[in-house]
């Protein structure tokens, strides 16, 4: 190619771009989901441990609200990219309004398709706000497993406070592994619904590149 034989001169096509670009944003979530799974798995590793530390978990518990909500802003601006719209407003802090607008009429599948994803994590965003504006993640029975640990409260004899924690966490996982599983199969749609758009928009030949986790990479072979 004119870049590997040094020539910096080289421009690349406009469907050069495009591919590149939209590359780009659905490696994006390939890397959400792959760091959604890293959460889980530290998750599931505290649920089965010997020392069990609510503070750990609070941490990987986090990571995973903030990635997961992440998946939706990513969502929508994959689309952008895959329906060529203005970038400055899909990027913006309203950039999921403006795509919605513009595909709830003129492309319904992909608009189900980000409501889906939407509706997924929508639980998750009121958490993701509080821990941004407010204080750590906490709900009532992580705040009294906390207390032991923090205020240093006496644990009865009868009390097994590690299994407790193992139990709580093992609850957890399982309710953030559905997530997962069902963010995956939301963004397979998505992919489904932009395969058309992919198809007409790259000429015979030209495919956009699979992303290393496969969310869903025969979609994207044209």
């Amino acid at each position: 190619s004119p870049l590997l034989a040094g020539d910096n001169s080289y421009t690349a096509s406009a469907i050069e771009r495009y591919t590149a670009t939209v590359t780009e944003r659905i490696c994006e979530l390939d890397n959400s989901l792959a760091s959604l799974r890293l959460a889980l798995g530290f998750i599931m590793d505290l649920a089965t441990g010997d020392n069990v530390s609510p503070s750990e978990y609070r941490y990987h518990y986090e990571n995973f609200i903030f990635r997961a909500v992440g998946v939706i802003d990513r969502s929508h601006r994959l689309v952008g990219a895959s329906l060529m719209l203005d970038a400055k407003k899909y990027e913006s802090s309203r950039g999921n309004l403006y795509v919605s607008k513009e595909v709830k009429e003129a492309y319904p599948a992909v608009y189900a398709a980000l409501v889906s994803i939407t509706t997924t994590v929508d639980s998750h965003k009121a958490l993701r706000n509080a821990v941004i504006h407010a204080s750590a993640f906490s709900n009532r029975e992580f705040g009294l497993l906390s207390a032991f640990e923090n205020l240093k409260i006496p644990v009865p004899d009868d009390v097994d406070l590690q299994g407790l924690m193992r139990e709580h966490f093992s609850m957890n996982g399982g309710e953030v592994a559905i997530v997962i599983s069902e963010l995956e199969a939301r963004l397979s749609d998505l992919l489904n619904s932009l395969g058309p758009i992919f198809a007409k928009t790259c000429p015979s030949g030209v495919e956009l590149s699979k992303p290393d986790n496969n969310i869903a990479p025969h979609h994207l072979e044209h």
